[in-house]
């Protein structure tokens, strides 16, 4: 048997969303400034330390 249904979340103040929503532009302009490097062009720039000679 399923548990109830929970009642509906009240929906966000206009202080509440406008955090969100600056909150959303911060994380974009982040994301531009140092975009994350797809796994091609990441694995160009990682070098590996010398062998042990094992």
């Amino acid at each position: 048997m399923l548990p109830p249904e929970p009642p509906p979340l009240p929906a966000l103040t206009r202080a509440e969303a406008e955090l969100i929503d600056r909150y959303l532009e911060v994380v974009d302009l982040l994301g531009r400034i140092n975009p994350t490097l797809d796994g091609e062009r990441r694995t160009a720039r990682v070098s590996l330390p010398p062998g042990t000679g094992t």
